[in-house]
């Protein structure tokens, strides 16, 4: 299997496995909904056991994609970019892992153990808690090898001199919409794993000065050529692509650099300036960390001949 190979298949089944464990921190939250329901009956309430069966399934399938991830990495060449993907999404994983746990902790102390019922709802939150471990110690392997023992390659391309920055490749693993390079080499790629924009609106303005005249029709006269501006609007999902994406935007930003744009498909759009970031936080969790991102991004084109730097 080759490098590239390697690298798409890392991100796809760590991306798998976050997917696997969100949708089990849906079932556990429901699951303790319906035991909290159970609390003064014995009768057992069926679609409590199939959601612990569907919740202890889905880390199953965790598990086993972290542990294809961990079988690779040994043998794979991750970039400082897809190395910091993968991380993203370990963190990801984490935190539903940490809020399945917290919920099944929550169930368990409210059982009866006298009740029959009470004895069945012990062993399926037992049952999901040994899954989650099971993904938790995956998690802790594949960390320690990108810790100590991935190798990383930094992304190779020819540069005109020790000052230019390096831009991404056509063939990269990772399929982006926009990729983002500062001067100082930092990137940040537009796409599923990070944030996706669904609509681009890039406006061209030229600027015509007016001429009152008397009696006559108002004269006009091309003064420049004006500018443009980028406008991208899209959503983040916080159980895909972890709550710090904006940020990072934000600190490319505070930079006040221009920055290169090169679209996906590899047309490069040239230099602009990151000039304003707005974001709405929705679907907030229990302890106010939001589900969805929806975000507002605005460049305005650089002209090259500027001395200003």
């Amino acid at each position: 299997m080759s490098l590239v190979t390697n690298t798409t298949a890392i991100t796809q089944q760590v991306s798998q496995a976050s997917t696997a464990v969100a949708r089990a921190a849906s079932h556990v939250q429901r699951f303790g909904e319906l035991a909290n329901t159970m609390a003064n009956t014995t009768r057992p309430v069926e679609s409590l056991f199939r959601l612990a069966s569907n919740t202890t399934a889905e880390l199953a399938r965790s598990a086993t994609a972290l542990k294809g991830v961990a079988a690779l990495l040994p043998t794979s060449v991750l970039s400082s970019i897809e190395r910091s993907v993968v991380g993203r999404s370990l963190a990801t994983l984490q935190t539903g892992l940490t809020d399945i746990n917290r919920r099944t902790q929550q169930v368990g102390r409210s059982i009866d153990a006298s009740q029959a019922t009470a004895r069945r709802v012990g062993t399926a939150v037992q049952s999901i808690q040994n899954a989650a471990s099971a993904v938790g110690n995956q998690v802790t392997t594949i960390k320690t090898q990108l810790g100590n023992g991935a190798p990383v390659v930094a992304a190779v391309a020819s540069t005109g001199g020790s000052g230019a920055s390096p831009l991404p490749s056509l063939s990269s693993a990772r399929p982006h919409l926009l990729v983002m390079v500062a001067d100082q080499g930092e990137r940040f790629y537009f796409g599923l794993s990070t944030a996706a924009f669904d609509s681009l609106r890039r406006q061209s303005n030229y600027n015509v000065a007016t001429q009152e005249r008397l009696g006559r029709p108002e004269a006009l006269q091309a003064v420049n050529q004006g500018g443009e501006s980028l406008t991208l609007s899209g959503v983040v999902f916080a159980q895909m692509a972890g709550m710090n994406q904006l940020n990072a935007l934000r600190r490319i930003g505070f930079q006040m650099k221009p920055v290169q744009l090169i679209a996906g498909h590899g047309e490069t759009l040239g230099r602009w300036y990151l000039t304003s970031l707005s974001e709405d936080q929705s679907d907030l969790m229990a302890d106010g960390a939001p589900r969805k991102q929806t975000f507002t991004v605005e460049f305005k084109r650089y002209g090259d001949d500027y001395q200003n730097l």
